[in-house]
């Protein structure tokens, strides 16, 4: 069991690693265009130890993970934007 959970572990890290790269591609393309994003993609903050039903599947990562994408997310947005000035 803890193997096949470490698995799916090491799956969502590189799924969720891909998704950042793809945003952050995505969002330093140079063209200025703004999206909707429909209320169920917004995240959601869930506290410890409190009941939560999310309204559909996904994954639901803790606040230092999070944390920790969302700072090698800024990091690679600063790259981005360092090479394409140069």
């Amino acid at each position: 069991m803890k193997s096949a959970s470490k698995k799916m572990s090491r799956r969502l890290q590189k799924a969720t690693t891909l998704l950042l790269a793809l945003v952050t591609i995505a969002s330093s393309s140079g063209c200025v265009r703004y999206k909707l994003i429909s209320g169920d993609k917004n995240p959601v903050r869930v506290e410890a130890g409190k009941p939560f039903t999310p309204a559909t599947d996904g994954w639901f990562v803790t606040d230092p993970w999070m944390q920790e994408n969302e700072e090698a997310l800024s990091l690679k947005i600063l790259e981005l934007e360092t090479l394409s000035r140069h």
